[in-house]
């Protein structure tokens, strides 16, 4: 059945609940069915209100319809008589139709009962708290005299000072260091710049040729370090008051130019490579370090060492070098 057919029907009222159904969903998913619905519900309503007015019709004049606007001027005029004679008779008194009278009501509404008045609870009396008084702060003595003062002081023991951890003690100062410089802290490389002080503990490293640095320690000993040379301070641990011990140096790898100050007398300073320990009370000298040995030069000074493993003894003077290796004889030569 086509959608025209069902709006039809659907406006007579003769549709059924399938038919219903079936236009309602044509009007929910076609706009045109919407639009084609609505306008013949309009000519519905508008059919309807045409055929209720057609039901009344306007009745013809009738032959006796003066009667009654005559009847009513009559009695008018009848009214207006009878009130203006009783003006001119003067008052009289009105009879009793028999109704009791009834008494008007005062008061029809009660009065509005009062409220009582809110009162605030009263509380009980509270008990008065005495006044606490401050305590008395006894008055400070009076100042000694300045030797009584000075008696006082001297009687106080000294503090003891504060201790000086190890890695607060500086061992020397970086016053020069070009190319790659590092400052080695265990596994830790940090770039290094002129003028930083190298702490206890601390070494440094430096790179590739031409990279080299100059660490000059407080007694003015001086370390010349050429390139891919490897140095660590490894003195012992300082006093609690920041007494420097012996100074220790171990050289793993590179090329060493020294000139050692005069040391303190019984506390040389010792220089370590995986070679040989040497101790040098005050000398020039340089040191070349290996993988498989290590070769010290003389500059001025002199000193006597033993090599590690079998402690084999030598004696270096100026202008001469040994070379310490596994299976070499210990023969000093001449510098040529």
């Amino acid at each position: 059945m086509k959608p025209a057919e069902l709006m039809l029907r659907y406006l007579e009222g003769a549709a059924s609940d399938a038919d219903a159904a079936r236009l309602s969903e044509s009007v929910r998913t076609d706009p045109a069915a919407r639009r084609e619905l609505a306008e013949l519900m309009v000519q519905d309503t508008l059919l309807a209100r045409v055929a209720r007015e057609s039901e009344f019709r306007v009745a013809p004049p009738s032959r006796r319809s003066w009667l009654l606007p005559a009847a009513a001027a009559v009695a008018l005029l009848t009214v207006s008589a009878v009130v203006l004679l009783a003006a001119l008779r003067g008052p009289r008194s009105q009879p009793s139709l028999g109704r009791p009278s009834v008494a008007p009501i005062e008061n029809p509404v009660p009065p509005p009962v009062p409220m009582p008045a809110a009162t605030e609870p009263q509380l009980p009396p509270q008990p008065l708290i005495a006044p606490v008084k401050p305590p008395r702060i006894p008055p400070l003595p009076a100042a000694p005299d300045r030797a009584q003062g000075q008696a006082r002081s001297d009687l106080r023991p000294p503090l003891p000072p504060l201790p000086v951890q190890p890695w607060e003690v500086v061992i020397a100062k970086i016053e020069q260091a070009s190319g790659e410089v590092a400052v080695l802290s265990g596994p830790l490389r940090v770039a290094a710049k002129p003028g930083q002080n190298l702490t206890w503990g601390l070494g440094l490293e430096t790179g590739p040729d031409p990279s080299s640095a100059l660490l000059r320690f407080s007694d003015s000993t001086c370390l010349e370090l050429g390139p891919d040379t490897v140095l660590r301070e490894s003195s012992d641990r300082p006093g609690e008051r920041g007494e420097e011990a012996p100074k220790r140096v171990h050289l793993k790898a590179g090329t060493l130019t020294v000139h050692v100050a005069a040391q303190p007398p019984g506390q040389p300073m010792a220089f370590i490579t995986p070679h040989v320990e040497a101790k040098f009370a005050g000398a020039r000298f340089k040191l070349v370090v290996e993988a498989e040995s290590t070769r010290l030069e003389m500059i001025e000074g002199w000193f006597r060492a033993a090599r590690k493993g079998d402690r084999a003894p030598v004696h270096v003077a100026a202008g001469h070098f040994v070379v310490f290796a596994k299976g070499l004889p210990l023969e000093a030569k001449p510098i040529k």
